[in-house]
C-alpha cells in the first residue's frame, strides 16, 4: 500500500488532497503546525490516517516528523 505524506493540510489545497488520498484508500501522513485543525482526518480514518505537528520553517520539526 503506498504511503502519502501531505503537509499544510490544515486549510486548502493540502486538506483536499488529504481528504482525497484518503478516500481512495491510501495510507496517509497529515502534517499542520497545528494538529488540533486536522485531528478529524484521525478520527476518520484511524486505520490509514496519521496526524502529525509541522513546521517547515522550523528544522527540528521537519526532523521530528520525518
Amino acid at each position: 500500500m503506498k504511503t502519502w505524506f501531505i503537509t499544510g493540510c490544515s486549510t486548502g489545497i493540502g486538506r483536499g488532497i488529504a481528504k482525497a488520498a484518503l478516500m481512495a484508500g491510501y495510507q496517509v501522513v497529515i502534517t499542520a503546525r497545528n494538529v488540533a485543525g486536522i485531528q478529524e482526518f484521525e478520527a476518520e480514518y484511524p486505520n490509514t490516517c496519521i496526524c502529525l505537528p509541522l513546521d517547515l520553517t522550523e528544522e527540528k520539526s521537519i526532523e521530528q516528523a520525518v
